[in-house]
Formats: structure tokens, C-alpha cells, sequence
């Protein structure tokens, strides 16, 4: 958020905030963006990347057999949630951010540092 801009500084840092609280619906489940126009956001080319505190970044492989112990998973068509285990050490971890990638297969993804 650039707000340096904006001539109404308290009106900007509301809709910043709004923005990203919009986004994070809790600490381990996570909105799915809205896809630009004429364009879907594939379901096997979404990818989630934690960046850990210690500077290290860990690909998070979605959970393929439904107990949801590790990775993650979609809730729903508009929610990507965190298994047990996964949540977890995301919350261990207070300087660790998520991010969703889209339009890579897992193969193809390099974390952003």
C-alpha cells in the first residue's frame, strides 16, 4: 500500500486495510483472488508458498488424499485453507507470510524471495 499519494491519508489507509483484511479470512484459510476479466484461475496451476521468518521459502503442496494432515486444500470455490499440520507451523512462525501463486504447475514454481 502507497498511500505518500493520496491526499486523504485516513480515507486511503481504510480502504488498504479493507483490502487485505478481505483477503485473510484467518490465520490458515485464505480468499482466492478474483480472476481478470475473460480469464479462470485453474485449479491445478494454483500454488502456496510460505515465507519463513528465517528468510527460507517452502512450497506447500496441495493435500491429495482428503485427511488433510499436511498442505492444503480448497474450501469451496473461493477458499484455500491450511491442513492441521501446515496451519500449525504457520502459526509457529510470526514472521512467516503466505503466498498464492496462479498459472504454474507445481514444477514450474520459483518462490519469490
Amino acid at each position: 500500500m502507497d498511500m505518500t499519494q493520496d491526499p486523504d491519508f485516513a480515507a486511503a489507509l481504510s480502504a488498504g486495510l479493507a483490502s487485505v483484511v478481505g483477503q485473510v479470512v484467518d490465520s490458515c484459510t485464505f480468499a482466492m483472488p478474483t480472476a481478470p476479466a475473460g480469464e479462470t484461475i485453474n485449479p491445478d496451476e494454483t500454488n502456496l508458498i510460505v515465507n519463513w521468518s528465517n528468510g527460507e521459502s517452502s512450497l506447500i503442496l496441495p493435500d491429495n488424499t482428503g485427511d488433510c494432515s499436511e498442505g492444503w486444500q480448497f474450501t469451496g470455490s473461493d477458499q484455500v485453507t491450511l491442513c492441521a499440520a501446515s496451519c500449525e507451523a504457520l502459526q509457529n512462525d510470526a514472521g512467516a507470510t503466505v503466498q498464492l501463486t496462479f498459472g504454474c504447475t507445481v514444477d514450474e514454481v520459483i518462490p519469490v524471495r
